[in-house]
């Protein structure tokens, strides 16, 4: 994990709105949060710092959370990465797990179901 005590998490979600309650709600469960409502501008952080999981939304314009998380390997093969999404479906759950996303959590939801995720995929991180 990186040198701060609290995980670092890197928001990404083309609703600010979400984006920032994510990162507010989260911020106050005691993790390290940096949010971005676009896929180019998170890209751009990864290279500057470091993060341990990337909570990514699946429909996004420009890049989606998918190519996303394949372009976030390429920077940090040990990204813990969790997709969410308002539209779920087994293909996208499977080509998520496919190319990386360690969870899919669906939106809208209770941040008592998000966090065992966080906390899971933290967890495969460190091991």
């Amino acid at each position: 994990m990186s040198i701060s005590c609290a995980p670092r998490i890197l928001i990404v979600d083309d609703n600010g709105a979400q984006m920032r309650a994510l990162c507010d709600t989260l911020r106050d469960q005691g993790y390290e949060t940096t949010g971005f409502v676009n896929a180019a501008d998170a890209l751009q952080a990864m290279q500057q710092s470091k993060f341990d999981l990337l909570l990514s939304d699946l429909v996004m314009p420009g890049m989606d959370g998918i190519a996303l998380i394949a372009a976030a390997a390429k920077i940090d093969r040990d990204l813990a990465c969790i997709i969410m999404t308002g539209r779920g479906t087994i293909s996208t759950a499977v080509e998520a797990m496919k190319t990386g996303a360690l969870d899919y959590l669906l939106k809208p939801f209770n941040i008592g179901v998000a966090l065992p995720m966080l906390k899971r995929a933290l967890e495969i991180r460190r091991l």
